[in-house]
């Protein structure tokens, strides 16, 4: 939702993004089982809610 809202394709970064947090914290990943917890980890830190929605920030 947010690459139709937006026009920015995030999805290679926040893929791997959860991916590495996924990772870090179990030691090994593998796709595509990577739990949601990740994922929303993941959007949160490029500012897309779970709905695929731009979260305000401010920008510099």
């Amino acid at each position: 939702m947010h690459t139709i809202r937006t026009g920015v394709d995030l999805t290679e970064t926040v893929m791997l993004r959860a991916m590495r947090l996924c990772e870090q914290e179990r030691g090994a990943v593998k796709w595509p089982d990577i739990p949601e917890k990740y994922w929303a980890i993941a959007l949160k830190e490029n500012y897309i809610d779970l709905a695929g929605k731009e979260i305000p920030h401010k920008t510099n």
